[in-house]
């Protein structure tokens, strides 16, 4: 509501002439149920979408905690740990890993589709937007524009996510390096070799191993975007 109160602003000023949130009519039904409906499938949407985000966040966030548990447990490992200490840790770091994968099981798919359908959608919207301006149609300006900004925004946000799920690793090997390794006896700092080898590789999170999704990932699908509107610019 609050952004195609704001088009229809941005149009008044553009055009000079008196425009409307939403179409006055929607499937043949008056101005008010139309509106009604619009608001409606618009809040529903927008719901299904910041909730989904909103989940992924926060078991983001738990894999995090526990990830600078883990670090801090590190880094204050005594000289004569306990066995029993040991297993804790590694038991800990097997969670963070084992919730890592469900997290994947659970989003992949479906950050899978967006993702590999943001490229499409947002070319084809990126070029309603050129003809709009180029014709100085600014009345039909708003939608593919609020909505390519809502596609950006969603690829970004599950990109980003897997830049933090990334970046769990990092704080577990630092918490390694940064313990009093050299300090304990062979025995006891054999124990440690399990996590700095399986913190080689970053926790990643991805779909079946087809489709990774961090910062790279965004950077091809806008430098797709751009490449498939400028082919559509010049037909």
């Amino acid at each position: 509501m609050p952004s195609s109160m704001s088009f229809a602003l941005i149009r008044m000023m553009l055009t000079g002439t008196k425009t409307f949130p939403f179409a006055m009519s929607v499937f043949g039904m008056p101005t008010f149920f139309g509106w009604v409906l619009q608001m409606l499938l618009v809040a529903n949407a927008a719901n299904i979408l910041w909730g989904f985000y909103c989940v992924l966040k926060i078991v983001i966030y738990v894999l995090g905690s526990y990830s600078n548990v883990l670090a801090h447990m590190l880094r204050e490992r005594p000289v004569d740990v306990q066995p029993k200490e040991d297993r804790q840790m590694l038991k800990l770091f097997c969670d963070i890993n084992s919730l890592s994968v469900k997290l994947g099981n659970i989003y992949g798919l479906i950050a899978f589709i967006e993702t590999s359908m943001a490229s499409g959608r947002c070319c084809f919207l990126a070029y309603h937007i050129l003809l709009a301006v180029q014709n100085s149609d600014y009345n039909n300006l708003g939608v593919p524009l609020s909505t390519f900004l809502t596609s950006v925004a969603i690829t970004f946000a599950l990109c980003s996510c897997g830049e933090d799920i990334s970046k769990q690793t990092d704080t577990i090997r630092k918490g390694v390096m940064d313990s009093k390794w050299y300090a304990v006896s062979p025995a006891n700092r054999k124990t440690l070799l399990p996590l700095l080898m399986f913190t080689q590789k970053p926790i990643q999170f991805h779909y079946k191993r087809f489709m990774y999704f961090n910062m790279e990932t965004f950077r091809n699908v806008l430098k797709t975007t751009y490449t498939m509107t400028t082919a559509l610019a010049q037909v």
